[in-house]
């Protein structure tokens, strides 16, 4: 958490770094989407945007850590 906060505070300092995506999260079966949509909606630098698919607004395209968490095994890219 304290390094996507860090990211958050970089990309707020110099607005030019920031490259917004949206992007599907892939996550494994049986995760709810609505559950994992609202934990990385309280994250810094992302949000849930639909949940079918899960899809994500981020503010810089390289996978967070929680992203990672939720995808274990993928970049989080589609």
């Amino acid at each position: 958490m304290l390094a996507d906060t860090w990211r958050l505070a970089v990309v707020t300092a110099r607005p030019g770094l920031a490259r917004p995506v949206l992007r599907d999260l892939p996550l494994p079966e049986r995760t709810g989407p609505a559950w994992a949509l609202i934990l990385y909606s309280a994250t810094p630098g992302g949000y849930a945007v639909a949940d079918r698919p899960p899809r994500v607004h981020l503010l810089v395209p390289e996978p967070g850590l929680l992203e990672r968490a939720l995808a274990p095994g993928k970049d989080g890219a589609r």
